[in-house]
């Protein structure tokens, strides 16, 4: 980007000012955008705080009518557009002693599912950001350097291999005949049935108490630490643990005044090493705490200074020691007390149990220090750990709690043992934290309890989302062993529907630790037949408020119905928590649905309960299972009934479906409803396009609930359709208001099905070049030091999710396979590009069967295999991850054409039609936006298509009366109303006096000046622009307001 005023200044809205100068020196240094290797890029921290000090204070008047907006960095170049408020996280004495730190939180404006935490002090920018993509994080490369680090949270960055939850008096432990389980006799909180959260309208705050050691002191600010930079640096992290907590349970932690700081020396009860061997964190921070309230401290540790002030037992309701001490703990760790928030009940005789909580490692820094916090912090709220494995780390019983083991093998939320726990760890986590929906319970639970009744309550103004576990009234009834698919919904009275995610999640505990998905060890009538075990993974909260069990990809990866020895048997990815049941009982969902407030998150559930019935065989497709298909010719599919026709399942009818692009999406209907009786004749129509990876789906129920079986494998389809299957790119959701311009949106396209494999024919006639590798092992370090050249193919692909993919070699082959950037590739020079990451380093010998890589959607990339000593051959690389994958630079196909189609989700109708995807013409409403591949030329049969006349009919009818093919995914894209007494767009020049000027859409300046003693307001639904001949004078009052054009000025709002 270049950073010319006079020319990019016009593109800047008024109340992105700072953004300019705030993100004009862009520059790429990294492209696999983790915690190794960050894309950098500089901010002007001063500028950038200079234009947030305009922000308003969060739930205050002046929240809800201004609004300062500005643009925050992603991995790889891009930028969202993120609402700012001011938020305290400390007492206003504290931000007055040190004026050079403010804590933010943030709001995205066109997609409001996003949301975060921002921190401004003399280290820099340190931010966390929540979106669909994956969790950013945005940090100071070196403390004080206008170079800043942005890239994406990685799925193990979990700082520690252990952590330790403390059980208080009052957690009975009873030894069953199949082993220890933790019953919360004397816990009456833990016998409260809560009927719903009802979490958002009041948040609830605490006051926090921290101790910061010696050691966590160096590590943040250098040899000779200062007060204040500990502070801050306390402050930062504490800010951005309120990113996890405000809007995952409306729970706000604010620190005390009185921070205690150690600089030079520790306390004598501090061990010299911390940890979990010698006398540990928790301990520490009970004993000390019960110090501070009768005795001073100086930085140094020694008693009767003055530096560290009297800590009032009733002056915080949480603490908790920051630690830089890992002792024997090789990582360092965390332990905190249950039941500790609130409660000053002595532990161990000790001190208070309220201050319980410590946590320690080298670096206490960054994203694997708050998720380790986050850990720690709920556990203080009394939630316990949700792993229900029993190895590595979560071999150690004393940390198992059967009571909250609701997730399969060591977990992938906040507060389970995430990738610590092999072999029984859950694979491809993905890259967003968040809570499980019982550790969301359990701390509310607390929190509403009896015990904990320290809180301050804020009314937040927020409603609370209603959500709908059978929205259709559908029967839960379905045989095992067979995919389904459910679909929940909600309705929230104050945020739109493209801010609200959902989770369905198991919500079966398991009472005693067990290994569900170890496969080639299982056999029939072990633990994940039984009911009353966790069986199904939780999967982060998405846009959809629909889940398949398995996932799509893993069924249509082979003839799987779900248990653990056909997916070993078929080397399936990522099947780890994917099992379905095998014996007949009942299994409980829950639909958590978050509206993603970043002040005081809307949360709550609604539960659904499956009753598999084993009707002695799955629900299965038996043919076609392969072979070749021809458009306008009739063919008979058959499934096993499996008798699913007997009550209680009842199923009558059955729907048939065909997919084209490998069974991810079945927009084709070959039969609505067809008697339930295993075979059917079906004609598949002439416009069906030619396609080698047809899938047929045959599928009993509602659009609610329905359970189905699939083709273990592709089919190939011939016809003179030469329409082809496609996915546009990006499509994350966004928010416009009526006529805005964001609405002509920037889409691109790919034409051809997702791709889970690929074979590279290497041969003597494939190009040569030099071999390019990693450095070291995970490296990403480019080198070529193999000499010579090697023979070599090429894979060009997008990916359509940022986050974690893993790329595989099949059968044992010797492969060398790099990953890079296409921009700037040069196959004579690949080290000169950008190199992702290698299965390969150092010496050829030094290779991986796979390697695991994080990409960015929307991007094209390169996999390059070599030759190694010439081995020829054909190597097959399978690819799994976050999204689908895609072959690039895919040409359309000839006498085919390509266009947008916004279809209205109330009716399932196409609104609006437009080449470019320009939208801007749209009324009021909820749209998905599709891509369309469509025939329009060369001879008939089928017709050719005419999409202008596709207005008012349905997906449905469009498919089946054209040669056309739907994208396999969509963006949604909510319009907003404007009112007809707003000017669409205003331009306003020349002396501007004192008004009130407002647009439904841009609001332009251009040439204007706003004169001394003038009060001028812009108000626009979209934004203000100012172009670089723009005067405002010194004692004009000059607001830029981002609203609804018809809402009411404030009065108070000068500046």
């Amino acid at each position: 980007m270049k950073c010319n005023l006079s020319s990019d200044f016009n593109k800047m809205p008024a109340w992105a000012m700072g953004v300019l100068l705030l993100l004009c020196s862009f520059s790429l240094h990294a492209q696999r955008f983790t915690k190794e290797t960050p894309y950098l890029t500089s901010i002007d921290v001063k500028t950038m705080g200079d234009w947030l000090a305009n922000a308003p204070m969060e739930l205050t008047p002046e929240a809800k009518s201004k609004a300062i907006v500005t643009d925050l960095p992603l991995p790889g170049g891009g930028t969202v557009t993120v609402r700012v408020e001011k938020s305290l996280i400390a007492p206003q004495e504290v931000y007055d002693r040190l004026p050079d730190i403010m804590t933010y939180s943030f709001q995205g404006t066109d997609d409001p599912s996003i949301r975060g935490r921002l921190t401004l002090s003399p280290k820099g920018v340190e931010a966390i950001m929540s979106t669909k993509d994956g969790d950013v994080y945005i940090e100071a490369e070196s403390y004080g350097s206008a170079l800043h680090k942005v890239f994406y949270k990685k799925a193990n960055d979990f700082p520690h291999s252990d952590d330790d939850a403390r059980y208080p008096d009052g957690f009975e432990h009873k030894h069953t005949p199949d082993g220890a389980s933790h019953q919360h006799e004397a816990d009456p909180v833990a016998k409260m049935m809560m009927m719903s959260y009802n979490i958002g309208a009041i948040r609830r705050e605490f006051r926090m108490h921290v101790i910061a050691d010696k050691e966590y002191s160096v590590a943040l600010c250098g040899a000779n630490p200062t007060r204040s930079c500990v502070e801050m640096a306390i402050m930062t992290a504490v800010n951005s643990m309120n990113g996890f907590y405000t809007p995952e349970m409306a729970v706000k932690l604010n620190l005390t005044a009185n921070t205690t700081i150690y600089l030079t020396g520790n306390p004598s009860g501090f061990a010299a090493g911390g940890g979990m061997s010698n006398p540990e964190w928790i301990d520490e921070s009970v004993v000390h705490h019960l110090f501070l309230e009768t005795n001073q401290t100086g930085h140094d540790g020694t008693t009767g200074g003055t530096d560290n002030a009297i800590v009032a037992r009733n002056s915080y309701d949480v603490g908790h020691l920051f630690s830089g001490r890992v002792g024997n703990n090789l990582g360092g760790g965390g332990a905190a007390y249950l039941q500790g928030v609130c409660n000053d009940v002595f532990v161990n005789g000790l001190g208070p149990i309220k201050a319980g909580g410590g946590s320690g490692v080298s670096n206490p820094q960054g994203a694997g220090w708050i998720d380790l916090l986050s850990h720690e912090f709920t556990h203080q709220f009394n939630a316990d750990h949700t792993f229900s494995a029993s190895s590595g780390n979560c071999a150690n019983p004393n940390q198992f709690n059967g009571n909250t083991s609701f997730e399969p093998g060591g977990g992938s939320t906040i507060v389970s043992y995430a990738q610590i726990c092999p072999p029984q760890n859950i694979p491809n986590l993905g890259n967003i934290s968040y809570y499980h929906t019982h550790s969301i319970k359990q701390v509310d639970d607390w929190i509403e309890g009896p015990t904990a009744t320290c809180e301050s309550n804020v009314n937040s103004g927020n409603s609370v989302p209603v959500p709908n576990a059978n929205p259709c009234g559908a029967s839960f009834n379905m045989p095992t062993r067979t995919p389904f698919e459910i679909t929940g919904s909600a309705t929230d009275a104050n945020d739109p529907a493209t801010q609200l995610t959902y989770c369905w999640e198991q919500y079966n505990n398991a009472p005693n630790a067990f290994n569900p998905i170890d496969g080639p060890t299982l056999s029939a009538g072990t633990a994940p037949d039984n009911f009353i075990y966790p069986i199904f993974r939780s999967r982060f909260p998405s846009s959809s408020p629909s889940r398949t069990f398995p996932q799509l990809d893993i069924i249509a990866s082979g003839n799987y119905n779900g248990d653990a020895q056909t997916a070993a048997t078929l080397t399936l990815n990522n099947w780890q928590g994917e099992l379905l049941p095998e014996i007949a009982g009942k299994v409980t969902l829950r639909l958590t649905v978050r509206d993603n407030n970043t002040t005081s998150g809307g949360v709550e559930f609604a539960d659904a309960t499956i009753n598999f019935v084993n009707t002695g065989a799955p629900f299965a497709l038996t043919a076609p299972n392969s072979g070749t298909l021809t458009a306008g010719n009739a063919t008979t599919i058959t499934w096993n009934v499996a008798g699913t026709t007997a009550a209680p399942i009842s199923c009558a009818n059955v729907a048939i479906k065909l997919s084209i692009d490998g069974g991810l999406t079945y927009p084709f209907t070959l039969a609505a409803s067809t008697a339930n009786d295993g075979t059917e004749s079906v004609t598949i129509p002439n416009t069906i396009p030619n396609t080698t990876t047809a899938r047929i789906r045959v599928e009993c129920g509602t659009a609610c609930f329905k359970f189905f079986d699939i083709s273990n494998s592709n089919v190939t389809i011939t016809s003179d359709c030469p329409a082809t299957t496609n996915n546009i790119c990006p499509t994350t959701a966004m928010s416009f208001s009526q006529g805005n311009a964001g609405l002509n949106l920037a889409l691109n396209n790919y034409f051809g099905a997702p791709i889970t494999s690929n074979a590279f024919n290497l041969t003597a006639n494939s190009p040569t070049g030099p071999l390019a590798n990693a450095t070291v092992q995970n490296g990403n370090t480019c080198q070529t030091a193999w000499g010579g050249t090697e023979n070599y193919e090429v894979l060009d692909f997008a990916v359509s999710a940022t986050g974690n993919y893993t790329f595989g070699e099949q059968g044992g082959q010797t492969v060398v396979a790099s990953i890079f950037l296409a921009a700037g590739y040069n196959p004579a020079m690949p080290c000169a590009g950008t190199f992702i990451g290698s299965n390969s380093f150092g010496a050829i010998g030094g290779i991986t069967s796979s390697k695991t890589v994080s990409l960015t959607a929307c991007t094209a990339y390169k996999m390059v295999v070599w030759t190694v000593n010439q081995n020829y051959g054909t190597k097959t690389i399978n690819i799994s991850g976050a999204g689908s994958v895609y072959k690039s630079g895919v040409a359309a196909p000839t006498n085919t054409g390509y266009t947008y189609v916004a279809v209205n989700t109330t009716n399932n109708q196409v609104a609006v039609q437009n080449a470019t995807a320009n939208f801007t013409s749209l009324t009021a409403g909820s749209y998905q936006i599709y891509g369309v591949s469509y025939k329009n030329g060369g001879p008939t049969p089928p017709p050719n298509a005419d999409p202008s006349t596709w207005i008012g009919q349905t997906v449905e009818t469009i498919l089946a009366n054209n040669c056309a093919v739907f994208s396999s995914n969509f963006k949604l894209v909510t319009v907003t109303g404007s009112a007809n007494n707003c000017t669409p767009n205003l331009m306003v020049t020349g002396n501007v006096t004192s008004n009130t000027y407002r647009s439904q859409g841009d609001l332009t300046a251009n040439n204007a000046t706003v004169a001394n003693g003038a009060t001028v307001q812009f108000i626009s639904d979209s934004g203000v622009l100012l172009n670089s001949n723009v005067t405002i004078e010194l004692g004009a009052i000059f607001d830029a307001l981002i609203q609804a054009c018809t809402q009411a000025a404030p009065e108070n709002n000068k500046e």
